[in-house]
């Protein structure tokens, strides 16, 4: 390819439709769009507005979800040290059977009267569903963000290969997609 060819070719998307080129000054909800239809594709390049939106809205995303897991734990905690006059009853009948000869660990005792008080806590339950609902939200957006990812790092002329480094230095990539669009960029352009 030729240099006359990089600089006649168009530079961005004219149409939020157009998902061959970056579309500069996309909003969140054509950035998400573009972002769906194009999670499997590593060729060609994002803009910025692109990319961090996206960043953005998956952030607070699973920002909302850490911040439902502090608190569904603080409700646990909450729970277990409002239930823990009944474990130290539960504790003292114990002590109480096994002063009088009795096996409180046979089937047939039936402990205090207040036994019933004792459920497994409800709100561990809640926490164990939002920390899988985070888990597998990083899963499925795992290769969708690489290859937004990639796709950015080719606007601003770079390699894509470069956002693998995201797996193991998440911020160097992160860095790198805040490089300006170069003209380079337009090699990796597809279709």
């Amino acid at each position: 390819m030729d240099v006359t060819e990089v600089t006649d070719a168009p530079q961005d998307a004219t149409s939020p439709d157009d998902l061959l080129l970056p579309y500069r000054g996309a909003s969140p909800r054509q950035a998400l769009r573009r972002f769906r239809r194009r999670a499997l594709r590593f060729g060609g390049r994002s803009s910025r507005s692109e990319y961090w939106w996206i960043i953005g809205i998956v952030v607070a995303v699973e920002g909302l979800l850490a911040l439902i897991a502090w608190l569904l734990q603080a409700a646990a905690v909450r729970w277990i040290v409002a239930n823990q006059k009944v474990a130290d009853v539960w504790l003292a009948a114990m002590e109480d059977a096994l002063d009088r000869g009795e096996d409180p660990f046979s089937p047939d005792w039936q402990g205090p009267p207040s036994l019933a008080q004792l459920e497994e806590n409800p709100w561990l339950l809640l926490l164990q569903i939002v920390a899988i609902a985070a888990i597998v939200l990083v899963i499925v957006l795992l290769v969708p963000l690489l290859s937004l990812t990639w796709r950015r790092l080719h606007d601003a002329g770079l390699p894509g290969a470069l956002a693998l480094i995201g797996l193991v230095l998440p911020i160097v990539p992160l860095v790198l997609c805040t490089l300006p669009p170069r003209p380079e960029g337009r090699r990796f352009d597809t279709g």
